[in-house]
Formats: C-alpha cells, sequence, structure tokens
C-alpha cells in the first residue's frame, strides 16, 4: 500500500518498497521536514532514505525547483 515508505528508515528496504510497488518517480520537498510527521508533510525517515538513496546512485534527480525535486529509480 506503500504507507511503509513514511515510516521506513532502512533505505535498502525503502528501495525495495519502491520496485516492489513499481514507483518510478517521486516528487520530494528541497528543503528540511519538520521535526514531526503529521500526514501532510514528508516524514524525516522518507526524506533521509531518498537522501541516502540519491548519493548512493539507486536514485537520481530528474528536475527540481526551488521547492521540489522529481527523482526516479535507477535500475
Amino acid at each position: 500500500d506503500g504507507l511503509e515508505l513514511f515510516v521506513e528508515r532502512d533505505p535498502a528496504r525503502f528501495a525495495e518498497t519502491l520496485n516492489r510497488l513499481s514507483l518510478d518517480y517521486l516528487l520530494v520537498p528541497r528543503s528540511p521536514p519538520p521535526p514531526r510527521f503529521n500526514g501532510a508533510n514528508y516524514p524525516e525517515s522518507f526524506v533521509g532514505c531518498v537522501i541516502q538513496l540519491i548519493g548512493s546512485g539507486r536514485l537520481r534527480v530528474v528536475w527540481q525547483s526551488p521547492e521540489y525535486a522529481l527523482v526516479t529509480r535507477v535500475d
């Protein structure tokens, strides 16, 4: 169902979930997330996994604005 992406802290499991759900793109904020998840923002764990996966080359940025970045899986 994809909700696990919002609580997962392990980048490898986060990537496995993206693959399992066939999620090819994510639109993520470029600003640091607030400390508490309120259901309308991106939690720190989500943003942290995305940053780590970009750093390891498993995700890459395909577009960005001052507020958001569009990232895609690298297979």
